[in-house]
């Protein structure tokens, strides 16, 4: 397949289990190399990978079921019952990425280049970004199904105890992968070629 061909086979898999065609030590290295050869500004390496497999990666999932029904069982027992649902299809995944920023490595940046100090920010979600779509896109590649999901800030306070993240590092998202138990829906894209202008 040809680029194009791999970005449109690239979707969000909700339903997903433990048996992939591909190991873990496969995956690991697509990882790797994403890491590898993902561009960012100023080569930064401000983006920091945490892959949790077996039970760490049941307990991410467990910590979030926790912190919606906090947030959500109270208020509307209906949306947490079909939330619930969705966290226990991706407890059901063989493992879970969850994307951090290094933001002493940011300040130490904008620190050594001053100059450019007000972009930093924005250059490091934007890395962040890059490295989620090329591990993302790459695992579709491999017939390995993810979907990207954002369960911060209301998981981070466990998630960071659990995890032993550094204080200085910031949760960004997570990405659950497995084996694809069912197929993404088909998605028209069509209208999105309105956001495109052309000049000459």
């Amino acid at each position: 397949m040809n680029y194009l061909d791999i970005m449109k086979q690239r979707r969000s898999i909700y339903n997903l289990n433990a048996d992939t065609k591909v190991s873990k030590d496969e995956i690991n290295k697509i990882i790797k190399d994403c890491v590898k050869y993902t561009p960012a500004a100023f080569d930064m390496s401000t983006t920091k990978l945490i892959v949790c497999y077996g039970e760490t990666h049941h307990k991410v999932w467990e910590i979030a079921k926790e912190a919606m029904k906090k947030t959500l069982f109270e208020r509307r027992p209906e949306a947490y019952e079909l939330v619930e649902k969705k966290l226990e299809s991706f407890q059901k995944g063989l493992g879970t990425i969850i994307f951090l920023e290094d933001t002493s490595m940011v300040a130490d940046l904008k620190e050594t280049y001053a100059m450019y100090a007000d972009s930093f920010d924005n250059w490091a979600q934007q890395a962040n970004g890059m490295l989620q779509y090329s591990i993302w896109t790459a695992l579709a590649s491999a017939g390995v199904g993810a979907t990207l999901q954002h369960y911060n800030p209301i998981v981070d306070e466990e998630l960071i105890k659990e995890l032993n993240i550094p204080k200085d590092h910031k949760i960004i998202a997570q990405m659950v992968f497995g084996g694809i138990e069912a197929p993404a829906e088909p998605r028209e894209v069509d209208y999105l070629a309105d956001n495109i202008e052309f000049k000459e």
